[in-house]
């Protein structure tokens, strides 16, 4: 069966045409689901949503016109499956990352009942390895490997699977480094939903020189820019799940250069912690080389509008944590 593109929440011309016809809206291809999970003999509900993106559902006055779309509940063994015929990257175990902290209603004659949808148990994960080096001439090259798991792992293989490989590379590694050039990019476990979406690959770019100096960032692959930049909000920041990143990067100097100034180890942290980031830096003389360990994590997913300027403020001052630069200067 395949999707034409529209949300409906019904089937209007009935499910024998969608049948023949194997494409149909949201609402009818849910229906076909939904009539095939109770004809296999399980307990199925439609189940009224509307995405995160899309109009707030009232859950203490919720009414039919909030609704854009229905999908399948199935209640098996005491848990809960939502699961949406449209979606076809999606495991069945997991919420759609578009419904995550939305009201749904449930269709029952036997219940009027609002259903808050939030995952706990998952997040958007990434864990973030780099191994380089710089030369003398300031040139950076390196390999790269990341697990991404759960939300990230799905968040990234719609994209790789939806997208050109080179769109793919573009938005999750070039955006903030103009100047990088990747190669070699390899991409593993993308059938396999119980593994990490595994991304590899080797990267080159040139760090400032300015006279005996070169500055280096060792912000490659992170948050290098906050996307809270307005001094007034009036709706909830939903970050749809939790969120962890950690990142290990060990990078050696040439012989040639000593650090100017090594980072200061540091962190930051809400005063509720519900975010936090620490960054601890280490420097091995005898190899000259640079340890470096960041670790991202939100634990909070809405945050109301009173809420923005301290998460404003959370976002600029961990930007400005990650974007500090590493100076080297030539030895004497």
């Amino acid at each position: 069966f395949s999707w034409n593109g529209s949300d409906s929440k019904y089937a209007r011309e009935g499910l024998k045409k969608v049948w023949d016809k194997r494409s149909g809206t949201s609402g009818e291809l849910n229906w076909v689901l939904i009539n095939l999970l109770n004809g296999a003999g399980l307990e199925v509900f439609p189940l009224l949503v509307s995405e995160r993106a899309q109009e707030r559902v009232d859950g203490s006055y919720p009414f039919l016109d909030q609704f854009r779309k229905v999908v399948a509940l199935v209640v098996h063994n005491g848990n809960r499956y939502i699961l949406d015929a449209t979606d076809e990257f999606t495991p069945m175990h997991i919420i759609p990352f578009s419904l995550l902290n939305t009201n749904a209603f449930i269709v029952s004659k036997n219940s009027n009942t609002v259903l808050f949808l939030k995952d706990d148990n998952r997040m958007m994960k990434n864990y973030i390895g780099i191994m380089a080096e710089i030369n003398q001439e300031g040139v950076i090259n390196g390999n790269v490997r990341i697990s991404s798991y759960e939300y990230s792992r799905l968040d990234r293989l719609v994209t790789y699977r939806k997208k050109s490989k080179e769109q793919f590379i573009t938005k999750y590694f070039q955006e903030e480094v103009s100047n990088m050039v990747i190669d070699s990019f390899e991409v593993g476990n993308v059938d396999n939903d119980s593994l990490p979406f595994a991304q590899s690959f080797h990267f080159t770019a040139t760090m400032p020189l300015s006279g005996e100096y070169r500055i280096v960032s060792l912000n490659l692959f992170g948050t290098a820019k906050t996307p809270f930049i307005s001094d007034n909000r009036f709706t909830n920041i939903n970050f749809g799940s939790q969120l962890l990143h950690n990142t290990t990067q060990i990078l050696r100097i040439p012989a040639s250069m000593v650090p100017e100034a090594l980072p200061k180890n540091s962190s930051l942290v809400m005063p509720d912690n519900s975010m936090t980031i620490s960054r601890l830096i280490e420097f091995d003389e005898s190899k000259n080389t640079l340890t470096l360990r960041i670790k991202w994590q939100i634990t909070k997913t809405v945050f109301t509008p009173e809420e923005y300027p301290i998460v404003k403020e959370f976002f600029k001052k961990m930007v400005d944590l990650l974007n500090e630069p590493f100076v080297l200067k030539r030895k004497k």
